[in-house]
C-alpha cells in the first residue's frame, strides 16, 4: 500500500529584513556617545558593577517618565537618559542594595 503524501506548498514568501532603529535617523552619532559613556569603567565602577548600573538607570529613567524632577540644573538639550548619567557622574542617585542599613544596624 503507498501513501500519497504530498509537500506543501510555502506561499508565504521570506521578507527583507527593514532595519529597526530606535532612534530618530539624524542622531546617531549622539546615540553612540550615550552608549558609550554607559559603558565606561568609571561610571562601572563608581555604581559596583554593570548589573547594578543597569538597575539604577532602568529605575531612575522610569521615576523621571513618571515625571520625577531631575536632581542636576542642566537638562536644556539633554536626553533623559544624559540626565541620568549626569545625576549618577555628580553622585546624586545611587542604588540602595540594603547592605549598609544591615551593616549599621549590628
Amino acid at each position: 500500500m503507498r501513501t500519497n503524501y504530498h509537500k506543501p506548498q510555502n506561499r508565504s514568501r521570506i521578507k527583507p529584513k527593514r532595519e529597526v532603529r530606535f532612534y530618530p535617523a539624524g542622531c546617531k552619532g549622539k546615540i553612540r556617545k550615550m552608549i558609550d559613556e554607559l559603558k565606561s569603567q568609571e561610571l562601572v565602577d563608581k555604581v559596583g558593577g554593570r548589573f547594578k548600573l543597569t538597575a539604577l538607570v532602568q529605575k531612575r529613567l522610569s521615576e523621571l517618565m513618571q515625571g520625577s524632577r531631575p536632581l542636576i540644573k542642566d537638562i536644556e538639550n539633554k536626553s533623559m537618559i544624559e540626565i541620568v548619567i549626569q545625576e549618577i557622574l555628580q553622585d546624586k542617585i545611587t542604588l540602595d542594595d540594603g547592605a549598609s542599613s544591615e551593616s549599621s544596624a549590628k
